[in-house]
């Protein structure tokens, strides 16, 4: 995992724990009866929670960012050919956890770059095995895996990065 993937798996447990926090604190006060004060605390963990899962969804974005990258050394068929990474969206949207709820835009934006990038990281393991296996793996299937990941890298997911970028941005302007 690298350190992108772990910052932004940071940030979400943070904007989880803070979630968790804001609901201990608030059952506090009420038991105690301090309504002024947990008004308090309930305003500045809905603060804490806002800022934290913004600065999650920035995090997702230059990751985005990242993943360009990848895709554009892919397309220029230049080994070594690279997995595209899904480890942090899968832990900010695909678990499950509660701290980024984001809408169905965004949802369906980072599945199909899921799908994409799973396709993508096929042909590589295919490309890596070919080329590792000391002649035992015909050249037809390199080059096949080569024209996979050329096809999928060049023709389908750079739209699919503008439109998920697009989609964490006009979440970010709306939550």
């Amino acid at each position: 995992m690298n350190a992108n993937t772990v910052s932004v798996i940071a940030m979400i447990v943070n904007a989880i724990l803070v979630l968790v926090n804001t609901f201990q604190t608030t059952r506090a006060a009420r038991y105690y009866g301090d309504v002024a004060g947990a008004k308090m605390v309930i305003e500045h963990a809905a603060s804490e929670a806002k800022r934290a899962r913004a600065s999650a969804l920035w995090s997702l974005v230059n990751e985005v960012g990242r993943v360009r990258k990848l895709v554009e050394h892919n397309c220029a068929a230049r080994p070594p050919m690279v997995k595209l990474p899904t480890a942090a969206f899968e832990s900010a949207f695909v678990s499950g956890a509660p701290g980024l709820a984001v809408g169905e835009e965004v949802v369906t934006a980072v599945t199909d770059y899921l799908c994409h990038a799973d396709r993508v990281n096929a042909w590589v393991d295919v490309y890596v095995s070919g080329v590792t296996a000391a002649g035992g793996t015909p050249m037809a299937r390199v080059q096949k895996a080569l024209v996979g990941i050329g096809e999928i890298c060049a023709k389908e997911l750079p739209a699919v990065l503008v439109e998920l970028t697009d989609a964490l941005r006009r979440e970010m302007g709306g939550g």
